[in-house]
Order: structure tokens, then sequence, then C-alpha cells
């Protein structure tokens, strides 16, 4: 079954385009190239005015020789420069805004990413089916599947198994399904100037996920138990160099608050009264994502605090990003 699983994703991962190692990207290549020359032409903005000024020009070692150039004009030929410069700031502003609106309007992502994880928990395999995006790309719809690579194991319960279902609890997108609906938002004041997908983001989120518990078997296979959950927290993603590619280099942290309750606790003694998830099991949950390449990223995650039953865990991982 794992290796059906295993070659599934590696088939829907082949030749497509790549989003994010954790949060998909909304954002086109038409924005990024506008956003680039509008950084262009501030630059050359700022060069001029210090020219005007009679001072220094700060500036990159990469954009040492336009100061040269732009040394060389007169007064009467800076003055024009600065004034189609800013003509065009203002016409990149306006095709920027309009491209932000397209590039977020209402649409899908399906089989964005695929990995690998090993931890406390033990090892899994994941697959991120489907992102779908509401109301200006700030509402989202979020469906993942993880399967433990021991699934083979005796269906009588174990300290494996124990710590496997710990982990999917601890995990905001944990369990065998996970279907929740969120909130990606932006907060405009911590980041001015930032690409549209960097910056600081409040992510809000509820849904459900399925468990598989021991006590629910029948027939020597265990049911999945439907837990609802909820998660609430912060996302900075921040670009940490560029490449050729889009959005290499791209880097993300999150801190999450995560809380799960099972949907209906007769299903198992350690969801009814009494049992060991009968109450609201809660975690902290920190990770942190680098997209290394155009298909590749690294993951890392933890949970440096939780109620009981749920216990710290730490797990890293490989994606595949398509």
């Amino acid at each position: 079954m794992i290796a059906l699983f295993v070659g599934f994703l590696v088939a829907a991962s082949a030749g497509q385009t790549f989003a994010q190692v954790i949060t998909p990207s909304v954002e086109t290549e038409r924005l990024r190239v506008l956003q680039k020359e509008r950084e262009r032409r501030a630059i050359e903005i700022a060069i001029l005015i210090n020219l005007t000024q009679q001072l220094t020009p700060r500036v990159a070692a990469s954009d040492a020789d336009r100061v040269v150039a732009l040394q060389g004009l007169d007064a009467t030929a800076r003055s024009n420069r600065l004034q189609v410069a800013t003509a065009e700031i203002d016409k990149l502003d306006a095709a920027i805004d309009e491209e932000a609106a397209e590039a977020r309007r209402p649409g899908s992502l399906f089989l964005t990413q695929a990995g690998f994880e090993g931890g406390t928990g033990g090892g899994q395999v994941s697959i991120d089916a489907a992102h779908l995006f509401f109301r200006n790309a700030t509402t989202r719809f979020y469906l993942r599947s993880t399967l433990p690579t021991d699934v083979d194991k005796s269906s009588e319960p174990s300290g494996a198994l124990e710590d496997r279902i710990k982990a999917a609890l601890s995990d905001p997108y944990g369990g065998l399904l996970y279907l929740s609906v969120g909130q990606m938002i932006r907060l405009p004041d911590a980041t001015e100037g930032a690409s549209y997908d960097e910056g600081v983001f409040l992510d809000l989120r509820s849904g459900s996920k399925f468990v598989q518990l021991p006590g629910t078997a029948t027939g020597g296979i265990h049911k999945a138990t439907a837990f609802a959950a909820v998660s609430a927290g912060l996302r900075v993603r921040e670009s940490l160099w560029t490449t050729g590619a889009q959005q290499a280099g791209m880097f993300e942290l999150s801190a999450l608050l995560v809380a799960n309750r099972a949907i209906d606790r007769s299903v198992s003694e350690l969801t009814d009264v009494g049992g060991e998830l009968s109450g609201w099991p809660t975690s902290l949950n920190v990770s942190i994502g680098l997209q290394l390449s155009e298909g590749i990223g690294l993951t890392l995650r933890g949970s440096p605090w939780t109620n009981k039953p749920l216990s710290k865990d730490f797990a890293i991982g490989v994606t595949l990003i398509k």
C-alpha cells in the first residue's frame, strides 16, 4: 500500500510548476517582474535625488555602475530622468495592484507537494492534495493526507502507535485525512513594501482530521476517528535569495496553537469520558520550511509545549514541490 502511495506521489509531481514549501503561492511571475522593476526604478530615483542634492548615493555594489552613469548626466538631463522614473513608478504601482487582484482571485491548486517526515512519532508520507482559494485568496480550503510508514503492524496498540497518535494531533495538518477552511490574513503594517507572498500573516483554520485509534478495531482493522481541529497563529515568509526559479530560497516560519477534540467520543475508550483524549489535546507547533530549489524543500517541525496526554515531539522532513 505504501509503495502504491509513493508511486502515486511521484507520478502526480512530474512535469508540474511548483508551489511553496509550506504555503502555496498565489503570486504570479508577472507580478514578481513588476515588483522587481519597481524596485529598480525606486533605486534610480533615490540616486538621482542624492546627486541633485550633491550627496554621495549609498547603494549596493551591484548598482555602482548606475551611479557612475547618472553622474555623467547634466542637471537638466537628471531632472528629466527623474520625472520619467517617477511617472514609471506610478504606472508600475497601478499595474502591480491590477495584477495582484487578478492573482488573488478565487482559484485552486492541486497536488501541490508531497514529502517524507521522520521524528519522535515515527516516519510518515504525506501529500497536500488540494488548496482552494476564495474571497481574494484570503479564505482557503485545505486537503491533506498523511500515512505512517509502518501501517502494516499488528492491530494491537503499541507505544509506537501511541506516539503516532500524539504526533498526528500535535501536527496542524496531521491525520490520515485533514480537511479545513482557513484565513491567511497578511498584516500590512508588519510587511510594508514586501512582496505579496512575503511578510507576516495571521493564520486561522478550523476543520477536522481523521486519526486511527486503538480500541476502534473491527476484524483487526482500526477505524479512523474524526477529530474537530482548530489552529491559530502567525506565519512569517521571506525570500532569502533569488534564482532563476520562482521563489527558490523562500523561508517560512510559523507558530500555531493547535487544539483537537473527538467528534464522537464513544468510538474509543481513549476519547470516552475519563479517557486520555476525552478533552482538548492542545499543543504549540513551531515549523520552519526552506525551499532549496525549484522542486525540493526542507521542513523542521516540533511541539515545544503540549498539554496532557500529548508530549513534546520533533520531526524533520524532505518535501517534493510541484
